[in-house]
């Protein structure tokens, strides 16, 4: 990986560049032949410094040996980030175009699908605000692919929804409790899933 940051881009606007070339064709067999050229580029730009924009893209290089077109699996991300105060706020916004049909399965909520040849969306966003040493986190995401697989022939639609308190004894110890439920479905059939957890932090 090789990674570029710059101290002053234009007056307050900083920016940082990763490249990571992969020449080994892939993760999804048979892509074996060894010259993918997989890459990734990532990009932070903070015209201030309470705020923070973020792209990045990878590409996949769909070189396989036996069965395939050779089309290439790209995602796409942006995102923003604000810290105002007590107050931060994000939202990131993904997209993929896996541009090969039995590129693997993937599931959420026990459901599964294989990805299709066509986009699939992820949309992420979150606030926290702090009081004296608690802090308050909400989150709220939802994701859409549409596919293949027998299971989830429709492909899958999901929401997700989070909330957590973190109290801060100090500087290096504290506790949070939270919770987050995932609601999913594919054609006429929905998944459920709660998920309530708790914590103890102390660094030494």
């Amino acid at each position: 990986a090789i990674k570029w940051e710059s101290d002053k881009l234009m007056g307050p606007v900083r920016m940082e560049v990763l490249v990571a070339p992969d020449s080994n064709a892939g993760s999804n067999a048979p892509e074996n032949t060894g010259n993918g050229y997989d890459y990734q580029l990532g990009f932070s730009i903070k015209p201030v410094k309470q705020l923070e924009i973020m792209l990045a893209h990878s590409n996949n290089k769909e070189n396989r040996s036996t069965g395939a077109a050779n089309d290439d699996a790209k995602q796409t991300k942006f995102g923003v980030r604000g810290i105002f105060g007590g107050s931060t706020a994000f939202i990131q916004y993904e997209i993929a175009d896996f541009n090969a049909p039995g590129g693997g399965a993937t599931g959420i909520a026990g459901l599964t699908t294989t990805p299709d040849a066509t986009n699939a969306t992820w949309l992420l966003a979150g606030f926290s605000q702090k009081f004296g040493g608690s802090e308050v986190a909400v989150q709220y995401g939802r994701h859409d692919m549409d596919g293949t697989g027998a299971a989830a022939a429709g492909g899958i639609d999901a929401a997700y929804y989070a909330l957590g308190y973190i109290y801060n004894f100090s500087k290096t110890a504290k506790v949070w409790v939270g919770g987050r439920k995932t609601n999913a479905e594919s054609g006429t059939t929905e998944r459920e899933v709660t998920i309530y957890s708790t914590g103890l932090r102390k660094d030494f």
